[in-house]
């Protein structure tokens, strides 16, 4: 085993992000032409991205009474169909519909097996399983801040006698 070092370059740091975003060809029907283009590996940006969305449609679903994100099915089903939608060509149309569009769209991609088929033969379960890491080690932060933040406010409302000086320190926390 040799002790030799070989130090990186920035060339090694540009060349891993052009890996990142590189994009491959996956075809449905060769004969008609019928492909799509979607990135082997998902960069960390876009995994952001799509956490963004996914907290942001469950807020939308609750803010009008939407009956879907409701339970562990609907957001592991949902958070699939974004995975479709951020990572495939699909991404420059999908991203202008509504939310409601986005969701008859999953239900049909579901429906037709087509879903599944980004699962068993497009995407690798390694860049799968690392979007579900990234989304729980989220959930995990965001616990973490909430259990704070709770004994922030009890901290004010236990010590601070004042109402009005209580009432603007409890205002200066994020809700």
């Amino acid at each position: 085993m040799s002790n030799k070092i070989n130090e990186v370059s920035t060339a090694f740091f540009t060349q891993r992000a052009k890996d990142v975003n590189r994009k491959e060809v996956y075809h449905f029907d060769e004969e008609k032409g019928h492909s799509i283009t979607y990135f082997p590996i998902f960069s960390k940006s876009k995994k952001d991205k799509l956490i963004i969305e996914l907290i942001e449609t469950i807020q939308y679903c609750k803010d009008n009474n939407i009956d879907y994100l409701k339970d562990d099915a609907d957001m592991e089903q949902y958070l699939g169909y974004l995975i479709i939608k951020h990572f495939t060509s699909l991404y420059d149309t999908l991203s202008k519909w509504s939310v409601e569009d986005n969701i008859a769209y999953l239900k049909g991609l579901y429906d037709s097996g087509d879903f599944e088929l980004f699962f068993d033969e497009i995407f690798t379960s390694e860049e799968v399983t690392k979007v579900f890491d990234q989304l729980r080690k989220t959930n995990e932060i965001a616990n973490v801040y909430k259990k704070e933040l709770d004994k922030q406010k009890q901290l004010i409302e236990s010590n601070v006698k004042n109402n009005k000086l209580k009432e603007k320190a409890l205002n200066q926390l994020p809700n």
